[in-house]
């Protein structure tokens, strides 16, 4: 298949990218940076386009749509232009029947029950992030045409090698030795491992079903969270790691005074609900229609993760340097 592929240098886009290739499939990958990282082009046709601006009209026989602005700082208008007006330029001008399009599970409100694909309030979205891409699933539902399958993927946690926003939130907190992670981190969260994420995307494109589909993605178990901060930091840095308990009433009175001062705290609110709150999504739909079957879990990659992490320099992953998608890229 001819497939167009955005969010190229992003890190699930050069996974996508990658493995489709290696399928025997056409890509076409597009993102805004005006040169592609090294190694980019071995897979695919890279141009650079933004998407908020003279989206050049395509035909393909499918397209993936990564690109998007994740990030629990910034306004409406902000997520708005980078998640909704983006997904309606590009469902604009690209020719195509077949659509994956890679959501969130932020589109869910913050809930103690096991988290299914119809558990949406509109009243109660806990970021403007996952406002914004349950915004652009709806205008995407609202403007399809009837023969057109379109498949909405709601990953939770996206980890793996190559990760620019998991891992170095995780490894920062880990640099003294000692990591203090509000409640003692005693929560158990829904995460996807990036395998298992291409997993996905390629049943959606092998499937035959028409109309507008919504599933959840996620690893088979979930994970105490505190064991994900511990393990990922003693394989990163190759000794005992402790985990030190602070009080999770006190970090958000931290947060909310700092807030009414105008201070940035070193977590915002919405972060430190997500690391306070349980949250699992259940996958019993994508498993049930698709036949997913998700064989990598986090236990398995740590060796592999911390790996690549070493083989980065300390202030290009501690500060998320945007070329860590393609850097030393492993399967």
């Amino acid at each position: 298949m001819k497939i167009l592929i955005t969010g190229a240098t992003g890190f699930i886009g050069a996974h996508l990218i990658r493995h489709l290739s290696k399928q025997g499939h056409k890509i076409i990958a597009w993102s805004r940076p005006a040169k592609p990282p090294a190694g980019l082009e071995k897979y695919a046709k890279y141009t650079s386009v933004d998407l908020l601006e003279n989206v050049p009209a395509i035909e393909v026989d499918a397209c993936i749509h990564c690109a998007g602005y994740a990030h629990d700082i910034g306004d409406w208008d902000t997520f708005y232009q980078n998640n909704v007006q983006t997904t309606i330029n590009l469902f604009s001008a690209v020719s195509t029947n077949r659509w994956v399009n890679i959501s969130s599970a932020s589109v869910y409100p913050l809930l103690s029950k096991v988290i299914e694909e119809e558990d949406i309030d509109v009243n109660k979205f806990p970021s403007l992030y996952g406002k914004s891409k349950y915004v652009a699933e709806q205008w995407i539902k609202d403007h399809m045409r009837p023969e057109q399958s379109i498949i909405n993927l709601r990953p939770r946690g996206v980890y793996g090698s190559n990760d620019r926003t998991l891992l170095p939130r995780i490894l920062n907190q880990g640099k003294s030795g000692t990591v203090k992670l509000p409640g003692g981190g005693r929560v158990r969260l829904s995460m996807t491992h990036i395998s298992n994420l291409v997993q996905a995307v390629d049943l959606s494109l092998q499937s035959n079903r028409h109309g507008f589909h919504v599933y959840n993605v996620a690893d088979k178990e979930a994970y105490l969270l505190r064991d994900v901060f511990q393990k990922m930091n003693e394989g990163f840095l190759n000794k005992e790691v402790r985990i030190k308990d602070v009080s999770i009433q006190f970090v958000r009175s931290l947060i909310s005074i700092s807030s009414l001062f105008g201070k940035a705290y070193p977590i915002t609110m919405q972060a430190f609900d997500y690391i306070t709150t349980p949250s699992i999504i259940r996958i019993e739909k994508i498993k049930t229609e698709l036949d997913y079957q998700p064989k990598t879990d986090f236990y398995g990659t740590v060796d592999s993760i911390t790996t690549w992490a070493k083989s980065v320099a300390p202030e290009k992953l501690y500060t998320a340097h945007r070329d860590l998608a393609w850097f030393n890229y492993v399967e």
